[in-house]
């Protein structure tokens, strides 16, 4: 008799969810005794039954397909189950739909709505291999919102798949001390925890052995590794990390504290940028600013104020690097005073020659925050004709028109 069929449909911007779980997979022998694992490079919102056909699901006591889910799919995601699920099942009745990630976390109740057969709640490390184990045993018997209470060691967990060949940056951090209004990762895990520097030069070593010639990294704050809970900055630790991955043989190139994370602006002093400076490749770094008015950020609990934005943006461009700032537009209870203090800021851009760039979103509600039932922002005129002109000018570029237009 087949094994049930884990089939995982790999692809930005999901592939770092799926490189922690199929990293997991790899190291658990139960979870890899039980099932089949397959693995396509495709956009699971595009999946045809053909995709599935060489695979004998129609023998399979069940078939499984995990998906990560954030708000900004969420569209994509109902689509998915209203026009594509039903042709899938067509051909296997037994397939589920077996939904984690951020929208998942924060709304649950809306997954199961649009179809999902399960939403699994919980660090995907520990929760996905039990709801594995659980659901091999008795697929009635599992709770269709499963549920799973523990915090990950993620010294335990190498941040990507060597054997499924699904990799991406680095993971060093996870979690946040501060409570942004309109941000996920402080209200769902409220401690920044890091990885040990000896874990992540080993699994940095073993990479560029088999694939990487350079490295970035995932963290919400990359200026706060090492420090007590994310609090605060440790240069010392930040130093003697970059200085052990750039002895690594055949590594290029380094990149700390640009895309796919951030720094917050208070956490830019001079000795971070003296720990860093001598290690990087970076040619930029991200800021996290958000608006150029104290009174938005005091109401979203940004905890800084745009003085030290500048302040930061200032440093960094003392150092010869450029800095992108994320700015967040339609934030709630934003004014035209609000409005008009960020199109200041953004004229002085347009007239300057110094490497700054704006990274452009608009504000959407995500579930699980204080900010999770207002309505997607909007973008004042007067915004979008000057982000036109930045963009022009490469001094802009984001995702901003597609996110207003989300519901």
């Amino acid at each position: 008799m087949l094994k049930p069929l884990l089939f995982f449909c790999v692809s930005k911007p999901n592939v770092y969810s799926y490189a922690k779980l199929l990293s997991v997979i790899e190291y658990n022998s139960e979870i890899q005794n039980l099932y089949d694992i397959v693995i396509i490079r495709k956009n699971l919102f595009r999946l045809v039954p053909s995709n599935l056909l060489h695979y004998q699901i129609r023998k399979r006591p069940y078939v499984i397909i995990p998906v990560s889910l954030m708000t900004a799919q969420r569209t994509d995601f109902q689509n998915f189950m209203e026009h594509n699920v039903p042709k899938l099942r067509k051909l296997c009745k037994n397939l589920l739909i077996v939904v984690g990630g951020w929208h998942a976390t924060g709304h649950p109740e809306d997954v199961i709505h649009m179809g999902a057969d399960f939403v699994i709640l919980g660090e995907s490390e520990i929760s996905f291999p039990k709801f594995l184990a659980d659901i091999k045993s008795s697929i009635s018997s599992v709770a269709k919102i499963y549920v799973v209470n523990e915090s990950v060691d993620l010294n335990k967990y190498p941040p990507y798949s060597e054997k499924y060949r699904v990799f991406c940056p680095i993971e060093i951090s996870r979690g946040c001390p501060f409570r942004c209004k309109f941000c996920q990762t402080g209200h769902l895990y409220t401690t920044m925890r890091h990885v040990a520097p000896e874990n992540i030069v080993r699994w940095i070593k073993r990479a560029v052995e088999i694939r990487y010639d350079r490295v970035w990294f995932t963290t919400p704050n990359a200026f706060a590794y090492g420090s007590p809970k994310g609090k605060s900055t440790n240069p010392v630790i930040v130093k003697k990390l970059l200085h052990d991955i750039k002895a690594i043989p055949n590594l290029d190139e380094i990149y700390f504290g640009t895309f796919p994370s951030e720094i917050r602006p208070e956490y830019v002093t001079t000795e971070m940028m003296e720990a860093v400076h001598p290690f990087i490749s970076n040619k930029f770094f991200t800021i996290g600013v958000q608006s150029a008015s104290d009174k938005l950020l005091k109401s979203c609990n940004r905890a800084h104020t745009f003085q030290q934005a500048l302040d930061a943006i200032e440093l960094i461009l003392g150092y010869g690097y450029g800095v992108d700032l994320d700015f967040i537009f339609g934030l709630p209870g934003e004014t035209e005073e609000d409005i008009t203090l960020t199109l200041q800021f953004f004229r002085d851009i347009l007239k300057s020659s110094k490497k700054i760039r704006i990274h452009t979103h608009t504000f959407m509600p995500l579930p699980g925050t204080p900010y999770s039932s207002e309505p997607v922002g909007q973008i004042a005129p007067e915004l979008e004709k000057i982000l036109g002109q930045l963009a022009s000018r490469n001094k802009a570029y984001g995702s901003h028109e597609k996110q207003s237009h989300m519901k």
